[in-house]
């Protein structure tokens, strides 16, 4: 995914109304949960995510294969 692509993406799913968490997918398989509509801002073409916890991570726009709604807590399967 380029970062263009990215940015797109992360607009339509933090515009959401009411807003629902989201995972970002790295390629090398780790998942980042997005639970708040500001925890993604992009520097350039880098982006750091903060966490409630106050940890950051820093990546790459390329480095993202999909982001994810998952099914809402409860849902069968």
């Amino acid at each position: 995914m380029t970062s263009d692509e990215l940015e797109l993406a992360l607009r339509i799913f933090t515009r959401r109304r009411p807003y629902r968490p989201f995972l970002i997918e790295l390629h090398r398989g780790d998942r980042i949960l997005v639970s708040h509509p500001e925890a993604v801002r992009r520097y350039g073409e880098l982006y750091l995510h903060g966490s409630p916890g106050r940890s950051h991570r820093v990546f790459a726009g390329p480095s993202v294969c999909q982001l994810i709604d998952p099914p809402p807590a409860g849902s069968a399967g």
